[in-house]
């Protein structure tokens, strides 16, 4: 039985339920099932395939799905948001992502240094926690050109940039001050206010880095939350990235397999 003939049948046990495949970024295709309630006009989905490996019966996927779709039930929102520039204006932000991944609106951030990866523009906040990816759709009902968005996107997105030292981000967690190694290579934590889906905050941040390590640098991408930039260029930071993709970070999450380097 194929997960989506799974889902189909996990559907008809819960009111109100539909199965659908889910496409993710770089290519990732997610079982799901969508859940309507009568009030509210924002579906929740809850993605399967997990409960699929670990065996569960489709009655005991039917019930934790319908559990889990009440816990994070989201309030109806006004579609009208979506036709007013005002709102969407405010609150676009852009995403960086591998160019594997679907989206009708993007531009290419090769003219920043990296080559195999785009920028895509989402309106933030729409609900609580929730993002909606800009569509050719949502352009036409805001007499919007893919340029402005994008432009309007990334001003927004360089407004909210946050850079911490490795070591800050260690003495923030053990709740003490550490002591500083100037001579040892300097690592930086690259994302936004949030820290969710702020890679795109090292484009901005690319003449700051250049300006401080003039001999050049390497920017690892962490994930689609974050980059790491080095203060150096170890032959071995592609092998590093590749294990770390491997071994610690979700496939639809992956930014790439490799370093970016830019010497001076």
């Amino acid at each position: 039985m194929t997960n989506m003939t799974f889902a189909k049948a996990v559907a008809e046990v819960i009111e109100g339920a539909v199965a659908k495949e889910f496409e993710k970024a770089n290519g990732v295709v997610l079982t799901g099932i969508e859940v309507r309630s009568e009030d509210s006009n924002v579906a929740t989905v809850i993605y399967i395939d997990k409960m699929i490996e670990e065996g569960l019966t489709v009655d005991e996927v039917a019930e934790k799905v319908s559990e889990l779709a009440k816990e994070k039930a989201k309030p109806s929102i006004d579609t009208s948001v979506f036709t007013d520039k005002d709102f969407v204006t405010e609150h676009l932000r852009a995403r960086l992502y591998n160019k594997s991944t679907n989206a009708e609106v993007f531009r290419s951030a090769e003219k920043y240094g990296f080559e195999d990866l785009i920028i895509v523009p989402y309106i933030e906040n729409v609900i609580e926690n929730g993002s909606v990816r800009i569509n050719n759709a949502l352009l036409d009902g805001l007499g919007m050109t893919a340029d402005e968005v994008l432009d309007i996107a990334e001003e927004n997105s360089r407004q909210a940039v946050k850079v911490q030292t490795m070591a800050e981000i260690m003495a923030e967690m053990m709740g003490m001050e550490l002591p500083m190694d100037d001579d040892a290579p300097q690592m930086h934590v690259v994302t936004n206010d949030t820290k969710a889906f702020g890679a795109y905050a090292i484009i901005p941040m690319l003449n700051y880095f250049k300006d401080k390590f003039p001999k050049g640098f390497a920017v690892l991408p962490s994930s689609v939350h974050e980059v790491i930039v080095v203060e150096t260029d170890d032959p071995t930071l592609d092998n590093m990235v590749q294990e770390v993709n491997d071994t610690q970070v979700q496939v639809e999450e992956q930014l790439s397999n490799h370093a970016y380097r830019f010497v001076a």
